[in-house]
């Protein structure tokens, strides 16, 4: 009954509904990182007055990302609601499939480094931009479970320690930058990290390069990983992203 609710709610809107598809790749120094990551939405108007602002509308967005390094692949679903098109609340359940028997920083002797850990999630995101100068952040509080009980286990994106079985970890993600040109920008991007039952942080600040060109996005910049230990690492990120449909998305 409430998915026939939901399904008339949305039946009027769905002709205007819109696809969006992206594809990313990142790889990181340290901690060596790398992945792919496939991700497709659909966008479902809730209401429109761009006939007075290009940001005044506002639509719900269900969506499903793939994310594989391999030896780390993860299947990411969530419904995103934007009360206006450059703020986002959020809620999804990622679940991570492991088989690592080696991690950057990690010791996969001591630590758990594979098995499936689910992550539920609920957050934020914003979008702002006054004249060539923008910020957009992420913040996220998830609890994760692992299917190994009494382990405690890695979470390879933020380099912490979890556990053991459960965990609650909070990010945050901020980037503030400047347009140089049409095609060209200067970012400053900031992640925070923090465990709950391990007590654990870690942190990175990475000054970036970003290059646009029709539908696709280059970042790419040096930087400085804090680790859970406490200490300062050079590190230096690339990150692809296009983006053939975009959809309703502004960010």
């Amino acid at each position: 009954m409430k998915s026939l609710l939901v399904l008339l709610l949305i039946f009027p809107f769905a002709a205007t509904a819109q696809f969006d598809l992206s594809l990313e790749t990142l790889a990181r120094s340290f901690p060596q990182a790398a992945y792919i990551k496939a991700t497709g939405g659909y966008g479902v108007p809730l209401w429109d007055k761009r006939d007075k602002s290009p940001v005044l509308y506002g639509f719900a967005r269900p969506m499903v990302s793939l994310r594989s390094s391999g030896i780390i692949n993860a299947i990411d679903g969530r419904l995103e609601v934007y009360p206006i098109s450059i703020f986002a609340i959020m809620a999804g359940r990622e679940t991570v499939l492991r088989d690592a028997t080696k991690l950057s920083t990690f010791d996969c002797e001591l630590i758990d480094c594979q098995g499936t850990v689910t992550k539920d999630y609920i957050g934020g995101r914003l979008a702002l931009k006054y004249k060539s100068t923008f910020l957009m952040t992420e913040m996220r509080t998830m609890s994760l479970s692992f299917n190994r009980p009494n382990r405690r286990f890695t979470d390879e994106l933020s380099t912490l320690e979890a556990g053991p079985s459960k965990d609650h970890l909070v990010t945050f993600l901020g980037i503030l930058g400047q347009e140089i040109n049409e095609h060209n920008s200067a970012a400053l991007l900031r992640m925070q990290n923090s465990m709950a039952n391990t007590d654990q942080k870690s942190s990175m600040t990475f000054l970036l390069w970003q290059h646009k060109n029709q539908n696709h996005t280059f970042f790419t910049g040096p930087g400085i990983f804090n680790t859970r230990a406490d200490e300062q690492v050079f590190s230096f990120l690339f990150l692809w992203n296009w983006k053939p449909e975009k959809g309703l998305l502004l960010f």
